[in-house]
C-alpha cells in the first residue's frame, strides 16, 4: 500500500465520520426548557420574592396520587378562598409537550384536585404559584411520578 491510498481511505473515514455526526445532530431534538425564557428571566427577581413569601409551606403541601385524580392539599394557613390568581404546572423536563397548566378551583377547599388523565405519564415537577392578598407565593414540588 502506498501513501496515496492510505491519505485516501483516511479522508473518506474522516468524511464519514463527520457526516454521521451531522446526521446524529439533525436528529436530536432542541426544545428550550422554556419558550418565553427571556420574559421569564427578566421577573425572576419576582420568582424570588414569591419563594421568600412561600418559605416553610414546602413541606406543608401535600401531593397524593391515586388510580383516577392528584390531590394537592394546602395547609390551613393558606386561604384559597382569597386566592386572587392560581397556577398549577406539571413541569415535564425531558418533553415539554407533556406540560400541563391548571389554573386554581376554589370550590374544594384546601384540596385541589386534577384528574389524572389530563397529563401524560412520567415525571414531574409541579410548580404551584398563587397570589394571596396582594402577596405572591411559589412552591415546587418535586419527582412527582404519575404512572
Amino acid at each position: 500500500m502506498n501513501w496515496g491510498k492510505g491519505i485516501t481511505i483516511a479522508i473518506i473515514a474522516f468524511m464519514t465520520y463527520i457526516l454521521s455526526m451531522v446526521y446524529v445532530m439533525f436528529q436530536q431534538s432542541n426544545q428550550l426548557v422554556e419558550e418565553d425564557y427571556y420574559e421569564k428571566s427578566v421577573g425572576y427577581e419576582q420568582r424570588i420574592q414569591a419563594k421568600r413569601n412561600s418559605k416553610g409551606l414546602e413541606d406543608a403541601i401535600e401531593v397524593r396520587i391515586d388510580d383516577k385524580y392528584i390531590a394537592i392539599e394546602f395547609p390551613p394557613k393558606v386561604s384559597l378562598q382569597e386566592v386572587e390568581k392560581g397556577d398549577i404546572h406539571f413541569y415535564q423536563a425531558s418533553d415539554g409537550t407533556k406540560d400541563a397548566h391548571f389554573g386554581f378551583s376554589k370550590d374544594g377547599g384546601q384540596v385541589q384536585i386534577i384528574k389524572k388523565e389530563k397529563l401524560a405519564p412520567g415525571h414531574y415537577i409541579i410548580k404551584l404559584s398563587w397570589s394571596e392578598k396582594g402577596k405572591d407565593y411559589y412552591v415546587e414540588k418535586s419527582d412527582v411520578v404519575i404512572e
